[in-house]
């Protein structure tokens, strides 16, 4: 809860009034547990930390980033839009990455289930064509 409070603070801040190394140092998060990246009006980094390293909830995070900062600009409708369409799809994946986690983990010792009984059932049948064989074996009609 610390981290996204701090998430949420350093979105909400400007770079002018408060440094982010010392909010980082206030509430205890490492540099190496975080990546920022923020960007102006016109595309140019004016402040980044770690900011290509992959976080497990840095995607959530996006989405709100994103989503506050739609509700509160000048964006054109069609610019809105194709904006909507993109969190709604990044979303629609996260959902499918996590389900795809869960069946992973869960999934993860099949094989040493599975495997036993196709042997157990490998042999019952051999048996059953042997056995077959030796007592004689005569077609149903």
């Amino acid at each position: 809860m610390t981290k996204l409070l701090l998430l949420t603070l350093l979105t909400y801040t400007t770079l002018a009034t408060t440094s982010i190394t010392s909010l980082l140092k206030k509430y205890g998060v490492k540099e190496d547990q975080i990546g920022i990246s923020i960007l102006n009006k016109s595309g140019k980094e004016i402040y980044k930390l770690n900011e290509n390293t992959k976080f497990i909830p840095a995607s959530t995070f996006k989405i709100i980033s994103a989503y506050y900062i739609l509700k509160n600009s000048n964006i054109d409708k069609s610019g809105y839009k194709k904006i909507m369409q993109i969190l709604q799809s990044e979303i629609s994946l996260n959902r499918k990455i996590d389900r795809l986690t869960t069946m992973k983990n869960m999934l993860k010792y099949w094989h040493v289930i599975h495997l036993p009984f196709a042997v157990i059932m490998f042999i019952i049948m051999i048996v059953h064509v042997i056995v077959t064989i030796l007592f004689g074996y005569r077609w149903v009609f």
